[in-house]
This record gives structure tokens, C-alpha cells and sequence, in this order.
């Protein structure tokens, strides 16, 4: 990671070769798996699995590789690390809590592989920061290997977060195998011989649970420990002979364990005594007993310790202590969104339900669990859990309504929101149409629960929404408005702020239906109501300045410039006086107000102004990369993008272009950023007419639409097909066919690729034009042929019949074959089709008259055929 960020963690290749052990190493350095004095065997499904999961074409995956301490999971990894890199793969070893370090070894590779050891002790916040490394985005192929003592809701948590950042999640299970430690001791107890220059012993193998007991118990052997001892009586033994545990975070494990068992000696309290001595108690059932008594002795402990120490000790403990640190653990601000708060309600839940408790206890742990579930990215738990709140609530509703109806109704807004986190909206309205229901069945015999039923409706109209039921999600967000109006009138303390948010979605909805007048007005509204919340109080200024620019952006989509101008101004005022009071919370927010204000003004035919706002951009984003982090410096050069749009000063346009690809060209976290850096310096260089340096810039941005991953292509690509398309258009103005026919195709080839359809329809009519440019009308023909059927195949004939992409596709198709002079029959057909189409779509004038000329285009070419 850059050193800026301040990560807590680093990253190193790992060693080479075997580390040089003798008499004078201790038991720790010995028994360390990386040291390999015994060497690696058996294991052979498990190393074929990892090699699969690693040759797989997946761009980017991660397994997490999980057993009990001691079971060689890293023992298999260092086998595997070594065999990667004989493969060819670069190899990192990611160290948690040892700061920040550059990467050693080039990770330029098209090829690497991160193994992340104790990934149970991570704080997601750094597995998340790793997982979407830069270099991840920018290798061809790149693999995490997670080891991990746990498993269970840690690990779905990190399953569904790491699928959110793109990679292929999997695991693979480590498991102990009883069979083989006979062969393992004989083995162990030779090399620790010869290692140490001793005598082998004769001794039969005791009984072992894990690889690494099998080899303590060779090594306490050869060092000449009594045949027959026990597992204490072993781990003493090394303990006399080294008593620090050199390298080996188990055998120090196992040493906290047999010095405990003196009742006169105290746990050590900091935060790495306390993992210590957790991790141990899973084995030792004395550290257990000791672990419970000094937690629930000071329950305050659970702040000092890690979120994995107290994790691992949820899962293992007695339900008084959880009662006990079970405060200290809801409260902790550092654990919001962590899997340790979902867990420990878990486990609460599981012993109510148990116990026998009442079932309105049991649904409303239902219900924490649920919320804490999903806040921690366990959202199929989190269903689970939601499912299971409303059935309680539905038997206690059907023994007393009034009473529990309310709470049936919110238990199943919750429901609805969590079918939407495992994207079922179906189910999701499903459960927010009972909600809206039983709402108003309340509100009916209690007026005084109208916010509840408002509430639910603002939650209907999304869900609507989110299945195209717009006229549905208007009437519901209408309604709600309606009520928080009513609500903010008699309690504007309490409600000003829900109208305005309520009128804000309203008019998003009404613009979405075409009632455009309305929308207006809703909008003007609602800004008004934010702004008089604002004022009342200073601490929704955020907010509100947010709010003005998302109106401005709706305003500005609908062709209502003028008014999206006046928001976005207002909120630049807001910024600027946000910004003198909190520069870092609040210049960034400034700074993309101030390009969006710039982007209207521009179109608004208002250049100076334009330019002047451009400039204030850059003037705040160069002030914020002032910090070096690579994101800022990439904000920066999106900025002076924008001023190259916005100047029209030759000098002032090619400085800043030039600038924002120095910028950007030795960051591989922002290669797709450096794209549109290099498209516009090309466009810049062709106004010019410096031809073959706009040529190379073109080649640049080639070059990396071809070598970006899947994921990133996936997250960036529309922002670099409007980058590409428009340098494409720009080329053929003067006559650059090739180059321009080259970007097009290369879009088109992205979106094929990436299976988005409708993106891959758009780019296709903008290639199908770029070829009727250069004069390449066969090849025109057929691209737009493509075009015609793929529209067919993704509309209803309903929806093409007022569809205006559709009438220019028949039209671009019509004219490239009247050029060819072939399938005149059919292009004549597509071209009367294209004007009526046109005409039922009410058209722009441009759009209707391409259609027309089509009809032309095609009759004059049947004429010179007869």
C-alpha cells in the first residue's frame, strides 16, 4: 500500500530457500513451518485443489484455506508459495499490524499471488483496503490465499464483501489426518535428530490432535523428554530448554498454557496477552475456566481486546459472560459493521430461544440480530433472521392486534429491506405492500402512528421503483409526502426534515414519469423546506448542500438548466462556507459542485462563467492532492479534464491536459482515469494538428481499454466509452477514419465482452457510423444489421414501436445499404419503418430528417439498379 494511507499492514516476498537451523535454534524456531526442518508430505488432494483455484481463469479470487491451530495450513501454503513461484507467479506475504512498506518485488506481474496468514485477525477495514489493492486491479490475474482458524459467520461475512469487490470467493476446509501421524512422528523425530546433531530416540507416538502436537512431540523426544509424558509434561520439557517461543505463535500458545496452570501467575491484560491467551483456551480447557474469569471479572476487557480475541471467545464462552461484555461490545464505536456484534447477538438469541423465554423477547433479538447481520454483510443470515422476527410478531399479532400489529408492520419493512440485500425485489414489495397495509390498518385506530405509515410508504415507493412500477412508486411517495406536510405543520422540529427528503424523492419520481411541470414545482419545494431546516439548524448544512446538488443533477437530466444552474449555485455557497470552517470535510464535495456547475453553465452557453468555476475546481483539488495520495492527485486530473472541456484558450486547454496525464501515467491504481487523461490530450493535439502525437495519445488509450481487468472495465466503462466514443467522433471531423474506426471497434469489443447488452447495442450504432464516415459501407452494413437484430432481441414490439435508438439503427442500416447498393428491398422496409417509429417517438427534427434521408437514400439507389 502507499505509505500515505497509513496501512496496518505490509507486504513482502517471501523467503528464499530454507532457513538455516542448528543446535543453538530453539523449540520455536524448529517447530516454525517456514523453517521446513521437517519437510513438507502428504496433503495431495488439498495441494491439487489450491492448484486448480489457482490456474482457474478467474481474473481475480480468493480461498480462504481453514482448520484448527496446528493442522499445517501453513505448512501447505509455504509448499504452495514455493510451487507458484516456480510457476511463475509473483508471490507477497501480507503481515497484518507491522505498518506500511513498498512492494519489494515488481507488481507489475500479470500474475500474483497474496497469502494472508491469521486472516481471522484482520479488521475487515484492512482486508477490504488489500483485496482492492491497485495492483489487484491492474494484474491480469491475481489470487488471496486466506489462512484462517475460523471459519462460520467471520468467514461469510468476508465471502459476501469480498464478492462485492469482485473476486470469485471459495474455501477449503483443513482437516486433521490421524492415519498418517505415525509416519509424521517417525519422520519428525529423524529430522529433529539430525538437525540437531543427537541421537535419534525409540519412542512410540503419543496420542496427537494436529500435525504441529506430532511434531512438539518428536521434538520434546529428542530432547530427551521422559516416554509417556503428557502434553503438559511435553511442553515443559521445551520450556526448559527455550523459554521464549522463538517464531512460533502456537508453541507460545502452548507454553501461556502450562505456565498457567500455576494459579499464582496473572494473564497478562494487553491486548496481545489477551489474543494469546484466548487462542489457547480453545485447546486447554484450564485457560478456558481462566479466560471466563478474568472477562467477566472486568467485563471492560472486551475494549481493551481485539474484535478476532473476542470473537473467538464469543464462541467458546458461558452466556453469562456474554450478558456480561455484551454492553461493552454494542457500544464500541469500533465495531460497527464488524461480525463480533451479529455473533454475540446470535449467540444470545440461541440460548433465549433455549431457555424458553417469551416470544416477544425472541422477536425482538430477532430483530437486533437481523439489523446487526446485515450491517456486518451477512445478508442471507440477516434474511434468515428477518424471516424469522416476522413469524414470531405474526403469532403474537394473531393473540392480541392491537397490541402487536405495529410491530408486526416494522418487522416487515425490515424484511423487505432485506430481500432487497440479496437482490429479490419481488419479495421485497411483496413484504412492503403488507407493511403499507397493516400501517394503515394502525393509523386507522391510532392517528397519532401516521410517521409510521409515512415511513413505510417512502419505503414502498423505492421498492416500486425498483421493479418499474413507476406510476405505483409516485402515488406512494405522493402519499407519504402528503403526511410528513401534515406532521411538519403541527411538529416542524420533528418532521421538516422527513418533508423534505419525502419531497426531494417525490419529485426524482415525477421527473421519472415525464410529469415534468409537477416535478418542478415538487422540487422547488423541497429545496425550500431543506433550506429552511438549514437554517434552523446549522448542522443539516451538509446535507442540504448535498441535496442541492443531487436536485441539480435531476434538473440538469430533464433539460431544466436554468433552474439545475440556480441549485448548484446555492450549494457552492453552502460548500464555501462549509469549506472555511472544515476544509478537508468538505473541499472535495466543493470541488464536484463546483465541475457540476461548470458542466450546466457550459451548456447553458455561459463559457466565462464556465471556465471561471473550472478553474475554482482545480484551484481546490490542487490544494487537497497537496497530500500525495494517489486518489486526489487522480481527482485532480479529472478536474483539469473538465477545464479542458470547459477553456476554450488553446494554451490554457493543452497545459491542463498535459498535466492531468503526468498526473496519472506511474499510477496503476488509476489507469482507467489515465484513459480519459490521454483521450482528451489527444482531442486537444488534433485541434492543434499535430497529428502523430495525437496518434500516440490514441494509441495510449487503446493500449489500456485492451489491458484493463475484467473488474475494473466492468466498474469504469461507461465513463471510458463516453471518453473513447467522443475522441472517435473527433477524429473523424478531421478525417482520421482508421484511428477513429479503431476506438469504436475496441468499445464495441468491451461491452461484447463485458455481456451489457444494451451498452454493447449503443456502441455498435456509434461504430456503425464511424464505418459509414470512413466510407467502409459493406462493413457499415453488417455492423448495423447487428445493431437491428440485437434491438429486436431486447425490446418488445411494443417498445420499439416509440423507441428513437431504434429509428436511428434502421435508419444508419437503410443508408449503408443503400450505399451498397444491396438489400434494398429490406432497406427500404427499415427506412419507412424508421420515420414512423420517429414520428411515434416525437423526435428531434435531426432525428426524423435522418430517417427521411434514409427513405431517399434508398429509393435513389433502387433507381440506379432498374
Amino acid at each position: 500500500m502507499d505509505r500515505n494511507r497509513g496501512a496496518s499492514y505490509r507486504l513482502d516476498p517471501p523467503p528464499n530457500g530454507t532457513a538455516v537451523v542448528s543446535a543453538d535454534t530453539g523449540p520455536g524456531g524448529l517447530l516454525d513451518a517456514r523453517n521446513e526442518v521437517v519437510p513438507f508430505h502428504g496433503r495431495i488432494r488439498e495441494l491439487a485443489a489450491l492448484t486448480r483455484w489457482r490456474d482457474d481463469p478467474t481474473r481475480r479470487a480468493t480461498l480462504l484455506l481453514h482448520g484448527v491451530a496446528g493442522v499445517g495450513k501453513s505448512r501447505l501454503a509455504a509448499k504452495f508459495v514455493v510451487d507458484s513461484r516456480a510457476a511463475g507467479w509473483t508471490v507477497l506475504l501480507a503481515r497484518h499490524g507491522e505498518g506500511a512498506a513498498d512492494l519489494r518485488p515488481s507488481v507489475s506481474s500479470t500474475r500474483l499471488l497474496i497469502v494472508v496468514d491469521d486472516a481471522d485477525r484482520w479488521p475487515w477495514a484492512d482486508l477490504r483496503d488489500l483485496l482492492r489493492e491497485p495492483w489487484q486491479r491492474t494484474s491480469a490475474e491475481s489470487r488471496v490465499l486466506l489462512l484462517s482458524r475460523l471459519a462460520g459467520w467471520w468467514w461469510s461475512s468476508t465471502r459476501q464483501r469480498g464478492a462485492d469487490l469482485g473476486h470469485a470467493m471459495s474455501d477449503l476446509p483443513l482437516v486433521a489426518r490421524p492415519e498418517e501421524h505415525a509416519e509424521q512422528h517417525a519422520l519428525a523425530c529423524a529430522r529433529f535428530a539430525e538437525a540437531l546433531g543427537v541421537e535419534r530416540p525409540s519412542v512410540e507416538p503419543r496420542h496427537a490432535d494436529t500435525t504441529f502436537d506430532v511434531h512438539l512431540s518428536a521434538l520434546a523426544f529428542v530432547l530427551g523428554a521422559a516416554p509417556g509424558s503428557g502434553r503438559s509434561d511435553l511442553v515443559r520439557h521445551l520450556m526448559s530448554r527455550d523459554g521464549v517461543s522463538a517464531g512460533s505463535a502456537r508453541l507460545a500458545e502452548d507454553f501461556l498454557a502450562v505456565a498457567l496452570l500455576d494459579h499464582r501467575i496473572e494473564a497478562e491484560v494487553s491486548a496481545a496477552g489477551l489474543a494469546t491467551l484466548v487462542q489457547a483456551a480453545r485447546r486447554w480447557p484450564h485457560l478456558r475456566k481462566r479466560a471466563e474469569t478474568l472477562f467477566t471479572g472486568d467485563p471492560g476487557l472486551a475494549r481493551t481486546a481485539s474484535a478476532s480475541t473476542v470473537l473467538a471467545l464469543t464462541e467458546m464462552s458461558s452466556i453469562p459472560l456474554l450478558r456480561a461484555i455484551a454492553p461493552h461490545v454494542f457500544e464500541e464505536q469500533r465495531l460497527t459493521g464488524d461480525v463480533l456484534p451479529a455473533v454475540l447477538t446470535r449467540r444470545l438469541v440461541e440460548h433465549a430461544v433455549v431457555a424458553g423465554s417469551d416470544r416477544l423477547e425472541h422477536a425482538e433479538l430477532y430483530g437486533m440480530l437481523g439489523a446487526r447481520a446485515a450491517l456486518a454483510a451477512l445478508r442471507d443470515e440477516a434474511l434468515v433472521a428477518a424471516h424469522r422476527e416476522v413469524a414470531l410478531y405474526r403469532e403474537l399479532a394473531a393473540a392480541d392486534e392491537a397490541e402487536h400489529r405495529p410491530a408486526l408492520a416494522d418487522a416487515l419493512g425490515d424484511l423487505a429491506l432485506r430481500y432487497v440485500a440479496v437482490n429479490r425485489p419481488e419479495e421485497a414489495l411483496e413484504a412492503s405492500l403488507e407493511s403499507v397495509s397493516l400501517s394503515e390498518d394502525v393509523v386507522h385506530d391510532d392517528p397519532e402512528s401516521a410517521p409510521q405509515l409515512a415511513a413505510a410508504l417512502e419505503q414502498l415507493s423505492l421498492r416500486c421503483a425498483a421493479v418499474g412500477k413507476r406510476a405505483d412508486a409516485v402515488e406512494a411517495i405522493g402519499r407519504a409526502t402528503a403526511l410528513y406536510q401534515t406532521l411538519a405543520l403541527t411538529s416542524p422540529g420533528l418532521f421538516r426534515l422527513d418533508f423534505a427528503k419525502a419531497g426531494q424523492q417525490l419529485a426524482t419520481r415525477l421527473f421519472d414519469v415525464g410529469r415534468t411541470a409537477e416535478a418542478s414545482e415538487v422540487a422547488e419545494r423541497a429545496v425550500a423546506a431543506w433550506r429552511s431546516a438549514a437554517e434552523s439548524d446549522p448542522r443539516y448544512e451538509p446535507e442540504f448542500a448535498r441535496m442541492l446538488a443531487q436536485i441539480g443533477g435531476v434538473l440538469r437530466s430533464n433539460d431544466l438548466r436554468d433552474e439545475a444552474v440556480d441549485v448548484v449555485e446555492e450549494s457552492i455557497v453552502v460548500l464555501r462556507r462549509l469549506v472555511a470552517v472544515n476544509p478537508r470535510g468538505f473541499e472535495g464535495d466543493l470541488a464536484v459542485a463546483l465541475v457540476s456547475c461548470s458542466a450546466l453553465l457550459l451548456d447553458a452557453g455561459r463559457r466565462a462563467d464556465a471556465v471561471r468555476f473550472a478553474a475554482e475546481a482545480v484551484a481546490v483539488r490542487r490544494r487537497v492532492a497537496e497530500s500525495g495520495l494517489p486518489e486526489d492527485r487522480a481527482l485532480l486530473a479529472g478536474a483539469l479534464g473538465h477545464l479542458v472541456v470547459a477553456s476554450d484558450r488553446f494554451d490554457e486547454r493543452i497545459t491542463a491536459a498535459e498535466q492531468a496525464v503526468e498526473l496519472l501515467r506511474r499510477d496503476p491504481a488509476h489507469r482507467a482515469d489515465l484513459a480519459v487523461a490521454w483521450a482528451a490530450l489527444a482531442g486537444v493535439l488534433l485541434y492543434d494538428r499535430r497529428d502523430y502525437e495525437a496518434h500516440r495519445a490514441v494509441d495510449e488509450v487503446l493500449a489500456i481499454l485492451r489491458r484493463l481487468s475484467y473488474q475494473a472495465l466492468a466498474v469504469e466503462g461507461p465513463r471510458l466509452t463516453r471518453a473513447a466514443l467522443v475522441l472517435s467522433d473527433e477524429l473523424a471531423k478531421v478525417r482520421h477514419h482508421g484511428k477513429a474506426v479503431e476506438l469504436a471497434e475496441q468499445v464495441v469489443a468491451l461491452w461484447r465482452d463485458l455481456g451489457e447488452p444494451a451498452a454493447h447495442l449503443f456502441a455498435l450504432h456509434r461504430l456503425v457510423l464511424a464505418l459509414a464516415a470512413a466510407r467502409r459501407h459493406a462493413e457499415a452494413r453488417d455492423a448495423g444489421h447487428t445493431a437491428v437484430v440485437l434491438w429486436h432481441l431486447l425490446r418488445t414490439p411494443e417498445n420499439l414501436e416509440t423507441d428513437i435508438g431504434y429509428a436511428e439503427a434502421l435508419a444508419a442500416y437503410a443508408g449503408s445499404c443503400a450505399e451498397t447498393g444491396t438489400n434494398l428491398d429490406h432497406a427500404l422496409d427499415a427506412a419507412h419503418r424508421a420515420v414512423v417509429v420517429a414520428r411515434r417517438a416525437n423526435s428531434s427534427p435531426g432525428g426524423l430528417n435522418r430517417a427521411l434521408v434514409a427513405v431517399d437514400l434508398v429509393l435513389d439507389a433502387a433507381a440506379l439498379t432498374t
